[in-house]
């Protein structure tokens, strides 16, 4: 029985590459490479520089289910059964606004992150990273602005 359309918070999953940093008030996150105007922000910065926006969405773990494709053949990772999804109203600022006060260069077609968390990748010590396509980047929040 599902009793909400949202998940309550003490019963998403919680997936972690590696332990979670305990960052400083004044952290700065920073945003370069190809852009017209590199800057680093605070969180604080980020939510007064920039509207603040709800987007209901559902996350899934990678993962999830992994237990039962070992039935056809071994995969890497942990064994997960049904179950690592969620779904949630996640509030804060857009990527899309943040990159549009950049101004990104032609030729961009990747958002690299780099973490401030450290994790193991093959016996070496590394930030996490993951990165997303522009047009992803773009998407969704920010093309409700135009319709």
């Amino acid at each position: 029985m599902i009793a909400s359309f949202l998940t309550p918070q003490a019963n998403f999953y919680i997936r972690s590459h590696g332990p979670t940093p305990a960052l400083a008030d004044d952290h700065r996150i920073a945003l370069d490479g190809l852009v017209d105007r590199p800057r680093s922000y605070t969180v604080a910065e980020l939510q007064t520089a920039f509207a603040t926006r709800t987007v209901t969405a559902t996350m899934q773990c990678a993962g999830n289910r992994r237990a039962h494709l070992h039935d056809v053949e071994k995969t890497s990772g942990d064994p997960w059964n049904v179950g690592a999804i969620g779904n949630a109203a996640w509030t804060g600022v857009a990527l899309c606004d943040v990159l549009a006060a950049a101004g990104i260069q032609d030729g961009a077609s990747f958002v690299g992150t780099t973490g401030a968390d450290d994790v193991d990748v093959d016996g070496e010590t590394a930030p996490f990273g993951a990165s997303i396509s522009i047009a992803k980047a773009l998407g969704r929040v920010c093309i409700w602005d135009s319709i």
